[in-house]
């Protein structure tokens, strides 16, 4: 007879624990987390922060869950399986931001993607401005990356003016990096400019690195999307084409996690944020004929990884 070695053991997977609420339309919070985690290569845990009815057509219901429980979720995780990344989402009460930053502060050698929830693209407030402040004083500092949407940048620089530059978006993610502590910033311009070329580049004259995501442009239209990235070595403006679809519902939660999924498998913060940024990019482009729901914003669907 042959003996047969046994096989060693396979490499456990990276794991990165999800602390956000439950959209049980599928589209955005938890349940998008998880899909985007799933693409991009991890493993993922949970702790629930809210529960939510919703679907495409908006909100109908949320039910807070108690801070001790959060933590206690939180808890179970780090005592058995492992963290080697947190992604924060939608935290909405005071109580609940205090009681995450606190846990996430006794966790060491973890990066940590603070996604600050706090008001949709189109300008609805999520949270009250004691949680937001909560957000500035607590969780912001333990920050590896922070990802605001340019209004909630203007939100957390308790100013008027929302971003609505490349420029106005490097100023802010330096004051909200140097200000709270953070380490880099991503703000997420969004539909900055209507139209530009590779040739049409003012920023060069600037202290900003442009940055086109590696994309098939004949699959999207001139639009551009502008993010902008900063760690206090470079400013860095990510550009990629504008994905004409209503499939928009969860990408700034699909985003964050996918950054956290990278920073889990020890990708440098800017190598994580660009192959996420991509990622996203991917999975608009192959969701554009996906139809979900009947609402103006539908969700996409995240097994593309990059």
């Amino acid at each position: 007879d042959v003996l047969r070695m046994a096989s060693p053991p396979a490499p456990p997977p990276r794991r990165v624990l999800l602390v956000s609420g439950s959209d049980s339309g599928g589209g955005a919070g938890l349940q998008a987390d998880i899909k985007s985690c799933e693409a991009n290569g991890v493993y993922s845990m949970n702790a629930i922060t809210a529960l939510t009815a919703q679907n495409t057509q908006g909100v109908t219901g949320v039910v807070g869950i108690e801070p001790a429980f959060v933590v206690q979720q939180m808890d179970a995780v780090f005592d058995d399986i492992g963290v080697d990344a947190i992604k924060t989402g939608m935290l909405a009460s005071v109580a609940v931001v205090e009681a995450v930053a606190e846990r996430v502060g006794r966790a060491s050698g973890v990066a940590v993607v603070v996604d600050p929830v706090a008001v949709t693209a189109c300008g609805v407030r999520l949270v009250d401005l004691d949680a937001v402040d909560a957000v500035r004083r607590k969780l912001l500092p333990l920050a590896t990356v922070a990802t605001p949407n340019r209004r909630e940048a203007a939100l957390l620089l308790e100013r008027e003016e929302v971003p609505k530059t490349a420029e106005d978006l490097a100023e802010a993610a330096e004051a909200i990096r140097t200000r709270f502590g953070t380490k880099a910033v991503l703000v997420k311009g969004g539909l900055l400019m209507a139209t530009h070329t590779r040739d049409d580049d003012d920023d060069q004259k600037k202290a900003i690195i442009n940055e086109w995501i590696d994309v098939d442009l004949s699959l999207c239209s001139e639009k551009v999307v502008v993010d902008v990235f900063c760690d206090g070595r470079r400013v860095v403006a990510l550009r990629c084409p504008y994905v004409e679809t209503r499939n928009t519902h969860g990408t700034g939660c699909t985003l964050a996690s996918a950054i956290a999924a990278h920073l889990a498998r020890g990708e440098g913060t800017f190598d994580a944020v660009l192959r996420a940024r991509r990622y996203l990019h991917r999975v608009l482009v192959k969701s554009q004929a996906v139809h979900i729901g009947t609402g103006p914003f539908g969700p996409f669907l995240h097994a593309i990884s990059d």
